[in-house]
């Protein structure tokens, strides 16, 4: 096997680890219908004031979901604003 088929390899089962890993938190952070619209608006483009537009939803709790989804790694930081690093229908969790 040569370099690249083992690195290949690794990310197989790094991948495999990564889906089971989000089939065990996305239920537990996005127990909500609310939080699913808020994660699925969560988009890299969207700020505070443009979900707000869509969702009634403070800013502080806002900003707390962020750092704590942010913290359990499903949505990454893009300058001042976040991003989902994937979208839940790819997964099966609309």
């Amino acid at each position: 096997m040569n370099e690249k088929e083992i690195l290949m390899k690794i990310l197989q089962w790094e991948r495999l680890g990564g889906i089971q890993t989000l089939h065990r938190l996305i239920p537990e952070l996005l127990d909500t219908n609310e939080k699913k619209k808020l994660y699925e608006l969560t988009n890299g483009k969207n700020g505070v004031k443009e979900i707000q537009t869509k969702i009634k939803v403070s800013a502080g709790k806002l900003s707390k979901l962020w750092n704590q989804w942010y913290a359990n790694g499903i949505v990454e930081k893009e300058g001042q604003k976040f991003k989902k690093i994937i979208s839940l229908k790819e997964f099966g969790f609309d």
